[in-house]
């Protein structure tokens, strides 16, 4: 039912305050038809209408989960880097893999809108895989310099950005992804190329 000293009198609403109600009432809910709209009336409802619009606002942020978007810098940046053609700037500094990062990082914001980013990333230092096996990666090509001269700068990038960066020495990017992925209660969302991520998902992990 609704009910309100202004709308709620001995006059039925127009189909123009129907219409204007139509956003925040059902029109089953909705029983007037006048022959015209006060300005009075009209403010009631803008004033409705904003009141709602922040209730359902606040409502959403009470029983939603807020996202948590981890995104695999290593693996991005990477795929990113033989994705595109090779770009450098007046510097000779290569940005195809930038560009590409960037792009990625654009259109997540806009499709997910998340409410906490973090970006995670491999160091240079030996993990403890490493230790458990001399050969790990053992025939992996070394990372070309075109590349690996780019991750200095996105990170400062990144900085600027505010996005938090995720390494630790003895660590890869995938276990600070897989750690943070279960340490919070929040809807966790992972942008990576690599498949073993997969055995992470689970109700709150995607």
């Amino acid at each position: 039912d609704f009910h309100h000293p202004l709308l709620n009198d001995s006059k039925k609403m127009t189909e123009k305050a129907r219409e204007a109600l139509r956003p925040i009432i059902e029109q089953e809910a909705i029983a007037w038809a006048v022959e015209e709209v006060s300005a009075e009336e009209i403010d009631t409802i803008n004033i409705l209408n904003a009141s709602i619009t922040g209730m359902q606002r606040a409502v959403r942020r009470l029983s939603v989960k807020p996202e948590f978007l981890l995104i695999d810098g290593n693996n991005i940046l990477f795929r990113a880097f033989y994705a595109i053609r090779m770009l450098t700037n007046k510097k000779g500094q290569h940005t195809n893999a930038l560009t590409g990062f960037m792009n990625t990082y654009l259109r997540l914001m806009k499709e997910e809108q998340p409410d906490l980013i973090a970006a995670a990333f491999d160091t240079s230092a030996p993990t403890f895989r490493h230790k458990m096996y001399t050969d790990y990666k053992a025939g992996r090509k070394p990372m070309p310099d075109d590349l690996s001269s780019q991750f200095p700068i996105l990170k400062e990038v990144l900085k600027i950005m505010n996005i938090k960066i995720c390494e630790m020495a003895g660590y890869e990017a995938d276990d600070i992804i897989g750690t943070l992925a279960k340490r919070f209660d929040v809807s966790t969302y992972i942008y990576t190329g690599d498949r073993d991520a997969y055995q992470l998902v689970d109700d709150n992990t995607n």
